[in-house]
Parts: structure tokens; C-alpha cells; sequence
């Protein structure tokens, strides 16, 4: 049996590659005023206020941050009212609802996510829509 996350087929996603959240936001916290770091955050509870981050920012599903979100890396899935740029990429997954520009070099919006706003991408690589298939049996390229 192939273990998933809530991103897909575990191993398969950028989220997978990230060795280790140092800094974890629960479900039943919140958070208000800036994040700055290093570090990488893994957020399931709720952010009010800015982040300018070197590391990477998952929100999880049950997360919620209203502000700018500035990281290396970002998924978010759950929900977000404001500005992300991701320096190196950004993900958004099923179910997630985003309300606000995104910016990065690489971005995923997965099918079933909600995005309302504008994409900025600073080289000329297209925005991909994708469709979680892995370990549903359907071959990838149909």
C-alpha cells in the first residue's frame, strides 16, 4: 500500500523533500504579527500578519493565514487571504482556497483548489494544473 498525503502519493511532492519543519503552528493556535527566518513552518492553525521566510511554509488543510506569505518553497492547503511569492516554487493543493497574487518561478494548482487573483512568473515557464493520478491506478499520461 502507497502512503499518501494530503499532496498526493507520499515521496512524489516537493512537500516530501523537506527534511524537517522546525517550527509547527497547531490546529488549535494562532499566531499574530510577522515571521522571519531561516527555518522551515508548518502551519495548521491560524496566521494573521506577514512572513518572509529563506525556508519553506506549509499550510496544512485546516490552516488559515491572512497576510503576505514570502518563503522559498510554499504549499499551502488550506486557505490564504493574501499575496504568496515563492522564490523557488509554490503549491497549492486540492481544497485549498487562495484569495490573492501568487509569484514564483514554478507554480502547481492542483485541481478541486480555488484561486482567485493574479500569477506572476519571473521566467517564461508556464503555470501548471495538475490532477492528482498517482496510486489511482490511471496511467499518467491519459
Amino acid at each position: 500500500m502507497k502512503k499518501t498525503s494530503w499532496f498526493g502519493q507520499k515521496g512524489r511532492r516537493s512537500v516530501d523533500k523537506v527534511k524537517d519543519f522546525g517550527t509547527l503552528i497547531g490546529a488549535d493556535s494562532s499566531f499574530s504579527g510577522v515571521l522571519r527566518g531561516k527555518d522551515n513552518y508548518a502551519v495548521y492553525g491560524a496566521v494573521e500578519g506577514d512572513c518572509e521566510l529563506e525556508g519553506a511554509v506549509m499550510l496544512g488543510p485546516s490552516g488559515r493565514w491572512k497576510g503576505n506569505i514570502s518563503a522559498a518553497v510554499v504549499f499551502i492547503g488550506g486557505e490564504v487571504e493574501g499575496n504568496v511569492t515563492a522564490l523557488e516554487k509554490l503549491e497549492i493543493a486540492p481544497g485549498a482556497r487562495v484569495r490573492g497574487n501568487l509569484s514564483s518561478v514554478s507554480i502547481a494548482i492542483a485541481d478541486g483548489a480555488v484561486f482567485e487573483g493574479e500569477v506572476k512568473m519571473s521566467k517564461p515557464e508556464q503555470v501548471t494544473h495538475f490532477a492528482e493520478r498517482r496510486g489511482s491506478g490511471e496511467p499518467a499520461g491519459e
